[in-house]
């Protein structure tokens, strides 16, 4: 008896001691579902001709999807592929000498969901072994895209839809069962049980560092995309 209550006041140590260290430090981590999105990069090779580009203003729900419409005008910019880009274009200007030849036009959806049964586990009673922590619990991001470029010199449009999915791993002590206090982590109780049934949603933290973590890659997809439909027929 006395070597199983050591033990447990080793085990409150040590969790006392990580808590301390670790409670508000968190890692978030970001892979592109089918895998096929690591690495990628907007293709070197363009249309044949050098058309310029409107961008007309996104039609998106929030900053987040906003920062990633941005993403795929800022890829494609790099690309080269364009004589000029013009930003925030109007319609209304479209009889004017200098109107780009191609329109661009975007729609973005974003749905954030989690692994329910599997996040629960790694809070109860999976705390007792730091999941939480080491392991991470699993976020998913769904993207959806619509690309509409309208050809104003034939009146082609060609439309890029795109279905993209992120695996988001967040590892942090302060997450998970009663926020990673000691009694939440390592005393199995009632309490602690239905506490682990309460979802640990999305947070406006956790949607921005995914959003910084992607954008980057999921411009340079989408442009990708947007360059390889335009090759042949611009």
């Amino acid at each position: 008896m006395n070597k199983i209550l050591k033990s447990l006041f080793l085990v409150t140590v040590v969790a006392f001691v990580l808590t301390t260290l670790y409670g508000c430090a968190h890692s978030l981590e970001a892979k592109y579902g089918p895998g096929e999105g690591a690495g990628h990069t907007v293709v070197n090779e363009c249309p044949k001709s050098q058309l310029a580009l409107g961008v007309k203003p996104p039609q998106v729900k929030d900053q987040y999807e906003q920062a990633l419409s941005e993403s795929i005008v800022d890829a494609l910019g790099h690309a080269g592929c364009f004589s000029r880009i013009q930003q925030n274009y109007s319609a209304n200007k479209s009889g004017d000498a200098q109107s780009p030849e191609l329109i661009l036009e975007t729609t973005i959806a974003t749905a954030y969901s989690d692994d329910g049964a599997g996040n629960w586990a790694k809070q109860w009673p999976g705390v007792l072994a730091f999941t939480t922590w080491w392991k991470g619990l699993l976020y998913y991001l769904d993207i959806s895209t619509d690309i509409r470029i309208t050809d104003t010199r034939i009146g082609m449009v060609i439309n890029v839809p795109s279905k993209d999915r992120y695996e988001i791993h967040y590892s942090s002590t302060a997450r998970g069962v009663f926020s990673g206090s000691i009694v939440g982590w390592f005393v199995l109780t009632g309490v602690a049980f239905l506490s682990a049934l309460v979802p640990t949603d999305w947070d406006d933290n956790m949607k921005l560092d995914t959003n910084i973590k992607i954008r980057d890659e999921y411009g340079k997809i989408i442009a990708k995309k947007i360059i390889q439909s335009l090759k042949g027929k611009a």
